[in-house]
């Protein structure tokens, strides 16, 4: 049966089992993963349960026995068995430093690339690691992320790298404050000079340009600052770690080997292979705590969701294009405004990620940014019927936008396409611009660069941008793009 069919009764019967296993006294999580034999890994996949000590079944109280499997009706009627695979694990805890471990990633360095030390100076944690930067797509800038249980979710916090526990003080070696923290346990901080961030991770290539969902069996990486590069391997998905509310996280099996240790919480999983060989990773996880050998994150794209952020692709094309316009208003921030939940829904921001408990109230930290001229072309545009589709189009395409900023030829033929709007002012000027016979030549060459650079991915896009220079010359791109 193939993988994404197995998966879905699985799931189908976690979803309906999942509660059941939970209530037993000696479960502490369960998860979706490869169902083991004798110890070994075999290719059917199975409810896998937790348990901190796994005794033979005559040993164990009725009551307390786990099924070998479970049973339901699918819509058509058929009985589907799923099996139960009880195994035995530590129960998870989050990681902040613990100093039992000392390597380079503690030290100072600037600019900051992810996999550093870094943290507050209050009791919130001891400090743990600055994943990467990705793109928040509420004060539409770059952010640094890592674990709330390691920033805080109080706005305005000062972040060091590295950490006050790992050498760092204030103000000499602040780099961010904290912007806002979410329902999970993720927390963003905002660069406190444009200078500060450097967008790889350490050891783990140019940065946070493409995201993808886990799947069982995947080689994993990250970069923590206590032990650095480290393997590993997706044993679990959807699982049930009740860590701030979750029920969907990773549980990455060490292989044998220490996945992770106190420091490492707020690193990112990467996949170790891309899948089409491009020259980036992909980013599945955000790392929260470990388990003896194991490491235990969420998936990065529920971390994105709650969060409302981007990869650094849409950033650095909007960055780019800025350039280009030598305009620098995207980087012009008022003071930061501290805002209560109170004041949160009355703008109209969600207020849902803000939970009770013992956790540090979420404040938002919002700048009174002014858009860039990049997003404010991007906004009229999306005003017309075929600027939206073609802004849709570069939305889905951003990782093959970052190629093409990434070749030689494709940053020259960028920069040639926007020359002739350099000398606007306003939006209206960019939409009043009429195309001309170099500008449909320019058209021509960034056709034939998307094909060589991004190949199949380009199809569409190509296809798309080529149809609007049909009977384009002499015309205003406003009435090109209604």
């Amino acid at each position: 049966m193939a993988y994404d069919d197995e998966l879905r009764r699985v799931r189908e019967a976690k979803a309906r089992f999942g509660k059941e296993l939970l209530e037993n006294p000696d479960v502490h999580g369960i998860g979706i993963g490869y169902r083991r034999r004798d110890g070994k890994r075999t290719d059917e996949l199975a409810i896998v349960v937790h348990v901190q000590t796994k005794s033979a079944k005559d040993r164990v109280e009725p009551s307390r026995l786990l099924p070998a499997s479970v049973t339901y009706v699918d819509r058509e009627g058929q009985d589907v068995k799923v099996p139960v695979d009880v195994v035995e694990r530590p129960v998870p805890v989050p990681e902040v430093s613990c100093g039992s471990c000392s390597t380079d990633l503690e030290d100072r360095v600037r600019p900051v690339p992810g996999g550093f030390s870094g943290g507050p100076p209050t009791s919130v944690s001891t400090g743990g690691t600055l994943g990467g930067w990705v793109w928040d797509t509420v004060t539409d800038q770059a952010v640094v992320i890592s674990n709330d249980h390691v920033f805080g979710g109080t706005a305005g916090t000062d972040i060091s790298q590295p950490s006050i526990f790992d050498g760092g003080a204030l103000p000499a070696d602040r780099i961010a404050d904290v912007v806002r923290s979410g329902t999970l346990d993720v927390s963003i901080a905002a660069p406190v000079d444009r200078d500060v961030a450097a967008y790889e991770i350490e050891c783990g290539g140019p940065g946070v340009y493409e995201i993808a969902e886990a799947t069982v069996g995947m080689v994993v990486q990250k970069t923590g600052q206590t032990t650095g590069l480290t393997c590993g391997i997706v044993e679990l998905i959807d699982y049930d770690s009740g860590h701030y509310g979750s029920n969907n996280d990773l549980w990455i099996d060490g292989d044998g080997n220490d996945f992770s240790m106190g420091g490492d919480s707020g690193s990112l999983y990467l996949e170790r292979d891309h899948p089409d060989g491009s020259g980036w990773r992909r980013v599945v996880g955000l790392h929260w705590g470990g388990a003896g050998d194991d490491g235990v994150g969420h998936p990065i794209r529920e971390v994105f969701d709650d969060m409302d952020l981007t990869t650094v692709c849409s950033g650095t094309l909007q960055q780019f294009i800025d350039a280009l316009f030598r305009r620098d208003s995207d980087r012009e921030v008022e003071a930061p405004s501290m805002l209560s939940a109170t004041t949160s829904r009355r703008l109209d921001l969600d207020a849902s990620r803000i939970t009770a408990g013992p956790r540090l109230p979420v404040r938002w930290y919002r700048p009174r940014r002014v858009r860039s001229f990049a997003r404010a072309v991007e906004a009229r545009m999306s005003e017309l019927k075929r600027g939206k589709q073609l802004v849709d189009l570069l939305q889905r395409h951003r990782v093959l936008a970052v190629k093409v900023l990434r070749d030689t030829d494709g940053r020259r033929a960028t920069a040639a396409l926007l020359e002739p709007l350099r000398g606007s002012v306003t939006t209206d000027d960019v939409l009043a611009h009429k195309v001309t016979r170099d500008d449909l030549a320019n058209v021509k060459r960034m056709a034939a660069v998307l094909d060589r650079v991004g190949g199949k991915d380009s199809a569409e896009l190509a296809k798309f941008a080529m149809s609007l220079t049909r009977k384009a010359e002499g015309r205003t791109l406003a009435a090109i793009l209604r």
